[in-house]
């Protein structure tokens, strides 16, 4: 009877070396079938070996290993095990690969395994499985994880041994989107961890580096840390197939700040604008409340863009991904403590970003409008009141900027550092 297990059988040379001494397999050698001989070592020893198919010495120790370990030793002639793969050797490789669970092939699968919170406002603690021995893309379409900023991961990697598992950040942040990591790699330095900011022996790395890892064994666990909102893919790859699954990294849907009325009190001649002394902010201060929308127009969402916290009655967003995370603290490096995650006007999720034409004010204080911020208020429904408030020095430069833009718009209020208008 021939080889049995889904590794080994239907190989001629393997077949050979199982039934003749004339085709033992010796170090020196090379080919798919001492690629399926590492890999089965890799599986059943955690070998350190690679896969690439070469007989070397790393593979000629790997296999003595194992030998000596299971006592495989032909005692007509010999006394101690060696690291040749004769009869005795590749019968018991197939005998152990056959008695191993078969992993089903398929697309890749995504399964939430820890429903548990992690430090910090709850969120959904979740593995990913990636199949490598599936194509890239099944079914034509590219799969997609969404993870919270600063959230610890893992990655199951099933028939993948041998291979290697490889992260690439893509989208714009302050610093390294994710990261992935073998806890069990000496070199690991595990203080850079849900760290923000880029420090330490890693600090050098390339932003797009995410970190690279071998597959030592079969199932695989990798860690992943993910740090600022950005897009990142994760490939895993043996020497014949490969897989990959994209996270995007964004920020939950805020509420609006509670207990801090909506100003009414309007500076000198406006009609839409809060004047310096209107109601005290959430901490109680005065003076510094101006240029917020006094009586809201419409039943729409209230969006405030690029400010935090100073809006009663509108949501925070930002409408640059790369500002969806900031230090919450002027003129303050930011660190593990300040630095606040906002949600992008631009999230395609629909729970989570702000739909077009579905905001009927839209706030602008203290902040530059950039040409994101321009391209983004087709957030605007008909009429949405838009009312943007700046530095005087701003105001001139910025406010011709907005008319250009918005050439049709209600011009309501203008002032030498607000303006107010009503989107057509």
């Amino acid at each position: 009877m021939g080889l049995q297990s889904q590794l080994f059988r239907g190989d001629s040379k393997l077949e050979a070396a199982a039934v003749f001494d004339s085709a033992h397999i010796v170090p020196g050698a090379a080919g798919e079938h001492i690629r399926k001989i590492q890999l089965a070592l890799i599986q059943l020893d955690r070998a350190a070996i690679g896969a690439d198919g070469k007989y070397g010495p790393a593979t000629a120790a790997a296999v003595l290993a194992y030998k000596r370990k299971r006592d495989v030793i032909n005692r007509s002639y010999q006394k101690e095990a060696d690291n040749i793969v004769g009869k005795m050797t590749i019968v018991a490789l197939d005998r152990e690969m056959l008695k191993r669970k078969i992993i089903p092939t398929g697309p890749i699968q995504i399964r939430p395994v820890r429903p548990t919170p992690s430090v910090g406002p709850p969120v959904l603690r979740l593995a990913f499985v990636i199949d490598v021995d599936f194509p890239v893309f099944p079914d034509g379409n590219l799969v997609k994880l969404r993870l919270p900023p600063r959230n610890s991961e893992k990655l199951e990697v099933i028939n993948g041994a041998g291979g290697r598992v490889r992260c690439t950040n893509v989208g714009e942040s302050e610093g390294k989107i994710c990261f992935i990591f073998d806890p069990d790699e000496p070199s690991f330095i595990p203080q850079t961890r849900l760290n923000p900011i880029p420090r330490g022996p890693l600090s050098n790395l390339p932003r797009s580096d995410g970190g690279t890892v071998r597959i030592t064994k079969d199932s695989f666990i990798v860690h992943v840390d993910t740090f600022h909102p950005g897009n990142v893919f994760i490939d895993a790859s043996t020497a014949t197939s490969a897989n990959t699954l994209t996270i995007e990294v964004r920020a939950p849907k805020l509420a609006s700040v509670p207990g801090f009325g909506p100003p009414t009190k309007t500076r000198s001649g406006s009609q839409f604008i809060s004047a310096d002394d209107s109601e005290p902010s959430p901490g109680g201060a005065r003076g510094d409340n101006g240029g917020r929308p006094v009586n809201p127009k419409g039943s729409g969402r209230k969006i405030n863009i690029f400010g935090s916290r100073e809006t009663p009655g509108f949501e925070d967003y930002t409408s640059d991904l790369h500002f969806s995370a900031f230090s919450g603290t002027k003129n303050q490096p930011a660190n593990d403590a300040t630095i606040i995650f906002r949600p992008w006007t631009e999230d395609s999720d629909p729970n989570n970003g702000v739909q077009s034409r579905t905001a009927s004010g839209i706030c602008v204080r203290d902040s530059p409008v950039l040409p994101v911020t321009i391209a983004v208020i087709r957030i605007a429904s008909p009429g949405c009141r838009l009312a943007c408030t700046f530095s005087e020095t701003g105001g001139r430069k910025i406010i011709p900027d907005l008319k250009r833009a918005f050439p049709d718009a209600n011009i309501r209020e203008e002032f030498g550092d607000p303006i107010v208008m009503e989107l057509p």
